[in-house]
């Protein structure tokens, strides 16, 4: 008997997990419908400052750092790769 209610009462808060607002009186859906558009809201300006400042990032030039002057063939140090004696 303790395990079928135990089962119940398991499925009865999965259940109010996946879909609470079947749960929610009228203020507490209202109240469940604020937060969702503030966190949908909160996370869409968070991505688009992300994507902003990746965008600005990748206008830079290619250098070692962000900020640094544009890279040259000598920043890459081809030579080193290009040693015939090298075993690979």
């Amino acid at each position: 008997m303790i395990w079928s209610a135990w089962g119940f009462l398991r499925c009865r808060l999965t259940d109010y997990a996946e879909r609470p607002e079947l749960y929610l009186d009228d203020a507490g859906k209202k109240k469940l419908e604020d937060v969702a558009r503030g966190l949908w809201r909160k996370l869409n300006d968070v991505l688009e400052d992300d994507s902003e400042r990746e965008s600005k990032y990748s206008a830079l030039p290619l250098g070692d750092n962000f900020g640094d002057e544009s890279a040259t063939v000598d920043d890459f140090q081809d030579e080193l790769f290009n040693d015939p004696n090298l075993p690979f």
